[in-house]
């Protein structure tokens, strides 16, 4: 799984791993104080955020999207911690991938652009400019996102940059330039479905709706079908969007059903690659799939669920990284 692809499956299963875990029932204490943490985690206050979401679990510890998040925060804490203390290498770009996801998953884009801008320093290659081109895309700093994407060397102008950069001159109304970015961009049946994403906001923003829609569709029918909400919610919130919204190709794309198969479990396409199949169904299916509270104070995740950690380590008792049944 390349990097880019890595940090799309990141982002959704941070989206996932709180989603699912909604208790049945909710007091109005815990429901206020996970809106306080979810407003002071916006505006970059997680010792706040971490206190607001810690109270809100212990409020109501029926519901563990409560108790996940506060773990998630605790999580980001230590990534901040081994980000800013420790130098340049391959554990330390990987924990730049995990807390970039974190922030734009939570909406935390200044703290994100703060993020890559030191990041894209150190690393100075295709991905770091990736990371830092989207970031200021979100904080809405399109100015310095058109320019650090014009300024880039040939070595690191690879596909994904192209396109934020027919993205960003399209929201500057440079829509000459950006058709002609986007004449550069090729994409089929192989195409992923983050690319698929990114070139649907750059159609849209050129003014070819019909082909946007038509990406869109192709990006839905390839995303997982336990996936498939959180893809679609993304789009919805996405304001490159906006001139799509209420045209009947946009509500048909968005009403697309998945045509990936999934096996029930995992969220992969087989049980015939996983590692764990010998031993499927032995542990509850909380501790399989992402429960588990497994933080130590250098940002290691060393839970049983075989999530990804902080530094890259895998330390899993399966060792089963899924992103679509694929190791």
């Amino acid at each position: 799984m390349s990097l880019r692809h890595l940090i799309v499956f990141m982002a959704v299963s941070c989206i996932l791993a709180v989603s699912a875990f909604a208790g049945p029932q909710d007091t109005p204490d815990g429901k206020e104080l996970y809106t306080k943490g979810d407003a002071l985690l916006k505006k970059g206050d997680f010792d706040g955020a971490f206190q607001a979401f810690s109270a809100a679990a212990k409020a109501n510890p029926e519901n563990q999207k409560y108790e996940m998040q506060a773990m998630m925060v605790r999580r980001a804490q230590n990534l901040r911690k081994f980000v800013n203390e420790s130098e340049a290498s391959s554990q330390w770009e990987k924990a730049v991938i995990s807390l970039h996801t974190f922030y734009l998953t939570n909406e935390i884009y200044g703290e994100a652009v703060v993020l890559n801008r030191m990041a894209h320093k150190k690393m100075n290659n295709a991905m770091s400019a990736s990371l830092l081109a989207v970031s200021l895309l979100e904080a809405g700093e399109d100015d310095e996102a058109l320019a650090l994407l014009q300024g880039l060397g040939e070595d690191k102008v690879d596909q994904q940059n192209r396109i934020y950069l027919g993205v960003a001159l399209g929201r500057k109304g440079r829509l000459e330039e950006a058709k002609t970015v986007r004449k550069e961009i090729t994409v089929d049946h192989e195409t992923h479905i983050s690319l698929l994403f990114d070139v649907a906001r750059l159609d849209t923003l050129i003014g070819d709706q019909e082909g946007a829609c038509n990406l869109l569709t192709g990006c839905f029918e390839k995303t997982l079908p336990s996936q498939l909400a959180v893809v679609k919610s993304h789009v919805n919130r996405c304001k490159d969007f906006n001139s799509l919204r209420g045209k009947p190709a946009f509500a048909a794309a968005m009403k697309t059903r998945s045509k990936v198969e999934e096996s029930s479990c995992s969220g992969g396409s087989s049980c015939g690659s996983c590692p764990s199949r010998g031993t499927c169904g032995s542990q509850p299916k909380a501790e399989n799939h992402g429960s588990g509270s497994c933080e130590n104070s250098d940002g290691c995740d060393k839970s049983s669920s075989g999530c990804e950690n902080s530094g890259g380590c895998d330390k899993s008792s399966s060792g089963c990284e899924n992103s679509g049944g694929s190791k």
